[in-house]
């Protein structure tokens, strides 16, 4: 069959439709998303009153996820309690600290 079904699929007014529908999609995304993201980042840069509330909300979220992220692989890999140690001990392997 080889190409006889790359050459159908491109025959296929479906594939173009999607295709028109994905494009429209991806502008109309990456428009808003750039005009919103350079407003928020203009209204964040201004000296205000309380500009330092704005900003710590809206950066708070950034530095909590790997945090979190840390703390979840610790539990993780604990010499005792851990998952993943657990697993280790099961298969004969020491566990990792």
């Amino acid at each position: 069959v080889g190409l006889g079904n790359y050459a159908a699929l491109l025959a296929s007014p479906d594939v173009w439709q999607a295709a028109r529908v994905t494009a429209l999609f991806t502008v109309l995304a990456v428009s808003i998303q750039l005009v919103v993201g350079v407003g928020l980042a203009v209204l964040l840069h201004r000296e205000a009153r309380g500009a330092w509330a704005w900003r710590l909300a809206f950066l708070l979220p950034m530095a909590v996820t790997p945090v979190a992220a840390l703390f979840t692989f610790r539990m993780m890999f604990h010499p005792s309690v851990g998952v993943l140690n657990a697993i280790l001990r099961d298969i004969g392997l020491p566990p990792v600290d």
